[in-house]
């Protein structure tokens, strides 16, 4: 199909305008107003506090200051140190007493470890199954190689337990044995040695491990 031929507009006498082309854009969509940082109104300045004059009273204005409820004394003055007072010549402070600890009192750990193990009948296997007048002896054998240590703990537990035990030892606190080396004995009472002998390896299984193992 063929386009119209273009006419031109009446102008009824009148001068005709140019005729323009008019092109079509492409429509624009919306954009959004560009951020704006917000106007800072200035703060409306807050009532200031009314300041509080302190005007005399009628009595001070007439000559008669009403006296204050609080009294201010004047501050004793400190006394200065004597210069015969040197550092020499104060008392030296008194030694603090050491703390409360176990190792301090043997003799009551001792008793302490006793009474859990035999309690306060005895120990009732020994008493039903050892006579009295029965002797014994005992040897101490280390089961591995390592250092020795509690040997005097031990004659203590035995001394409290019966003093006529009769102890011997053939290595002394902090030497190193080997697996299988007698290193002491005890002789006496076999009930008492039994009593005893529990306690003894507990502390001496104790601290020859630790010993051992810091050497």
């Amino acid at each position: 199909r063929k386009a119209a031929p273009h006419r031109a507009p009446r102008t009824h006498g009148k001068k005709a305008a140019p005729y323009r082309r008019w092109r079509r854009h492409a429509p624009q969509l919306a954009q959004p107003p560009p951020c704006r940082r917000p106007r800072m109104t200035p703060a409306t300045p807050t009532a200031a506090a009314p300041i509080r004059q302190h005007l005399p009273s009628s009595s001070a204005r007439c000559g008669n200051p009403r006296p204050s409820a609080r009294l201010r004394l004047p501050a004793r003055p400190r006394a200065a140190p004597s210069a015969s007072m040197s550092a020499e010549a104060r008392p030296a402070p008194s030694p603090v007493p050491p703390p409360a600890h176990p190792t301090y009192d043997l003799s009551a750990v001792i008793a302490l470890a006793l009474s859990e193990d035999a309690g306060d009948r005895g120990d009732v296997s020994c008493l039903a199954t050892i006579p009295t007048d029965v002797k014994a002896e005992a040897t101490f054998i280390a089961k591995e190689d390592g250092v020795i240590a509690g040997i005097s703990l031990a004659e203590m537990i035995f001394n409290q337990v019966d003093p006529s035990l009769k102890v011997e030892w053939f290595e002394a606190d902090g030497n190193y044995v080997h697996k299988g080396l007698q290193f002491g004995k005890v002789y006496g009472c076999a009930q008492s040695i039994i009593v005893a002998e529990r306690v003894v390896l507990n502390f001496m299984q104790r601290m020859s491990g630790i010993a051992t193992m810091t050497k």
